[in-house]
């Protein structure tokens, strides 16, 4: 559980946990505002990979999970070699060249890293069947944060956290899995100003001994310092992120 009162301090989160953006069917400029409003959580810039949703789609578990493998294990460029990723009706086709992409040494080189996801729509669902899928090769998952997951089905043998843009949201999703420490927004905000500007959604933190007026990315970037490093900080210092490029894996 979220420490309601956390220490009264700024601390980095680990390196040995790797953050994974996957973000929904949308423009990009709404996930640079997504990460323009955690930065003022962090004091350091954490470096996340995040997901190419325009390049490939963000609801294909197998598609971000051979794209982490890609990541982790340092292996030559593969995405370059997809066939058909801009056409839906290739998809199959696709799916096929993603069960052969990664030979199990690069498997067995990625699952080494600990991952922490954080999705938002569609999104969340290639995401929750990466993570499970992760899971089953033997890497670990630290968390799992889902920002209007509505209607996904959630389960796992990690912690898994819902973050939504209404109250009805929130307690129609609880239906379906997702039941560690979530949030809402109070009042309503719209479903991409959720990933937008999650700073500017105030809302409840929800937690088994009750609720914390709080906003949604204070409540994202406290969960990311607690499974960091196990403590959780409500202080305020401006960071930035550092995105993994797709071509060089360098932070920029």
């Amino acid at each position: 559980m979220i420490p309601p009162n956390a220490p009264n301090q700024i601390t980095p989160i680990t390196t040995f946990t790797q953050i994974v953006i996957c973000p929904g069917v949308h423009a990009p400029e709404l996930t640079q505002g997504f990460l323009d409003g955690l930065d003022l959580f962090f004091s350091v810039r954490p470096t996340a990979i995040l997901f190419p949703a325009e390049r490939l789609p963000p609801y294909s578990g197998p598609h971000l999970l051979a794209f982490l493998i890609h990541y982790l294990s340092s292996s030559p460029s593969l995405f370059s070699e997809v066939p058909g990723l801009s056409k839906p009706s290739a998809l199959p086709d696709s799916l096929r060249w993603l069960a052969s992409a990664c030979n199990p040494q690069q498997v067995q080189q990625a699952i080494q890293t600990p991952l922490l996801f954080i999705s938002f729509s569609a999104g969340v669902v290639g995401a929750i069947a990466a993570a499970q899928m992760w899971q089953g090769l033997g890497g670990q998952v630290r968390a799992f944060l889902a920002l209007d997951g509505w209607g996904v089905p959630l389960w796992g043998s990690f912690p898994i956290h819902r973050v939504s843009h209404d109250a009805f949201t929130h307690w129609s999703s609880a239906l379906l899995g997702g039941g560690s420490e979530s949030f809402y927004a109070d009042p309503a905000v719209s479903h991409l100003d959720l990933w937008r500007a999650p700073q500017t959604a105030r809302g409840w933190q929800i937690q088994n001994t009750g609720k914390t007026a709080t906003t949604a990315a204070e409540f994202v970037g406290c969960l990311l310092r607690w499974y960091g490093n196990g403590t959780c900080s409500n202080g305020l210092l401006r960071a930035g992120w550092r995105i993994y490029d797709r071509d060089t894996k360098q932070p920029s």
